[in-house]
């Protein structure tokens, strides 16, 4: 994600921006994006991800 916002490109990424289901706020679906991410970095033993 980190490499996508920043315009670097990603191998096999889609670069268009997941849309928001419509049950979901744009503010909790971004939140929602940014957890999964720290999730996956976590697993991947990188601790330095920032928190909200």
């Amino acid at each position: 994600m980190a490499n996508w916002i920043t315009d670097q490109v990603v191998p096999g990424f889609s670069y268009e921006w997941p849309q928001t289901p419509a049950s979901t706020s744009d503010e909790r679906w971004v939140r929602e994006i940014a957890k999964a991410y720290r999730v996956r970095q976590k697993y991947r033993g990188i601790t330095s991800v920032g928190r909200w």
